[in-house]
């Protein structure tokens, strides 16, 4: 496909690295392939660094220590208080745009319980995944396209426009 787009595109690629990075995770996993080790050990501990930023936020040390959604008002006013005046000031800032992010993603655990699960899950790679997209929004000044009513609430915390997808 690539070839069809560009004529040039292998002077940019590595068609063998594409090639390997494309297997799936569980072949790569088995064959114990280094690149990909490292990559998933590097991944895992940045995921573990924003969460112990993410709890420092709520002044907890385990997500199963936040309390009830009623009794975190003044966190939650906090929080908010923040997203609207810096979500605005994100815009090629991308150390703002993290901070906004694991805010808007703290709003959400302590707006919506369910969250707390999959943030807790150590297996659950995608936990985080939602707070990128919203960072990269803020970052780049962008809006989000999604159906994931998550990723909706979290934009909605920063004003960011948010369109579901077609279909």
């Amino acid at each position: 496909m690539l070839q069809r787009l560009d004529k040039h595109y292998a002077t940019w690629f590595d068609e063998q690295a594409l090639a390997q990075g494309s297997k799936p995770r569980a072949e790569k996993e088995r064959i114990k392939d280094p690149t990909f080790l490292e990559y998933e050990r590097q991944f895992n501990l940045r995921n573990e660094q924003e969460k112990l930023a993410i709890l420092r936020i709520l002044r907890v040390s385990d997500i199963s220590e936040l309390s009830d959604t009623d009794q975190l008002a003044p966190i939650r006013a906090e929080l908010l208080t923040f997203v609207h005046k810096e979500g605005w000031n994100c815009s090629g800032d991308f150390l703002k745009a993290c901070e906004v992010g694991r805010r808007c993603y703290a709003l959400l655990l302590v707006d919506q319980p369910d969250v707390r699960k999959e943030f807790a899950d150590q297996n659950y790679r995608n936990a985080l995944g939602d707070a990128r997209l919203i960072k990269d929004a803020l970052f780049l000044q962008g809006g989000i396209l999604s159906n994931d009513k998550h990723v909706k609430r979290m934009a909605s915390y920063v004003e960011l426009d948010s369109v579901s997808s077609l279909g």
